[in-house]
């Protein structure tokens, strides 16, 4: 007759009754031991179980989202050498960006000495729309392009200036609101055809070229992209 086993006994062994044996040292020395332990007290994360090749160390940016980042740093970058406004005046086509505004600012203001006095402060916030955003777009591109001591603050310095393009967001807001009051022209439209009685929201919509609408297209790609990460 076969010899009874105590059953409270195969709880002592790995697996129960499906490894039998004794249970092997999970160590192979107590060194092993010592630098697993090392290393979490560096990481200072908690339990780190993952490989060396985990897929927790590849890079946080798919080639599809610097692709696209990219692409929206390259359309604040190229607005800088198209027109930002385009008019018909004596039976001409004219188109104006960056030095053609600076050329007219000073015309322009002096304008607004017989209207609301909302004038200059419009311009001021139309030409910081048009400096600041390509210089952003460079710096954008700069920093995507660029290396980081870890991925870690790679993340965290894309992240960071993506968020700057809420700025020539919020100008490019404040001029639309600077526009739906509205200025009086009190020379009338001064030759432009797309101007009537009043300089409102609808005119610098006809007048607005390729260079404000992929300034503003490029901004708003690059500024999402920081809720995406």
């Amino acid at each position: 007759m076969a010899e009874k086993k105590n059953e409270l006994k195969r709880y002592n062994y790995i697996g129960f009754q499906v490894f039998p044996g004794e249970p092997k040292e999970f160590w192979k020395n107590a060194e092993e031991e010592k630098a697993f332990k090392e290393k979490l007290k560096e990481e200072n994360r908690g339990l780190a179980f993952e490989r060396e090749d985990s897929a927790l160390h590849s890079a946080v940016l798919s080639k599809m989202e610097r692709t696209i980042m990219l692409g929206g740093a390259a359309l604040t970058i190229l607005a800088l050498f198209l027109p930002w406004f385009s008019l018909a005046s004596g039976g001409k086509h004219l188109s104006y960006g960056l030095l053609g505004f600076l050329g007219g600012i000073s015309f322009l203001g002096s304008l607004g000495a017989w209207g609301t006095g909302l004038e200059l402060p419009a311009l001021i916030v139309m030409l910081g729309l048009m400096l600041i955003t390509p210089l952003l777009g460079i710096y954008y591109f700069k920093v995507l392009m660029g290396k980081a001591r870890d991925t870690d603050s790679y993340y965290k310095k894309v992240k960071s200036v993506s968020r700057l393009f809420y700025i020539p967001i919020i100008l490019t807001v404040i001029t639309l609101l600077f526009t739906a009051v509205g200025f009086p022209m009190p020379f009338g439209n001064l030759g432009v055809e797309e101007i009537a009685g009043s300089f409102d929201i609808l005119s610098f919509l006809s007048i607005a070229s390729i260079g404000f609408y992929l300034t503003l297209a490029g901004s708003v790609i690059c500024s999402l992209m920081a809720l995406e990460l």
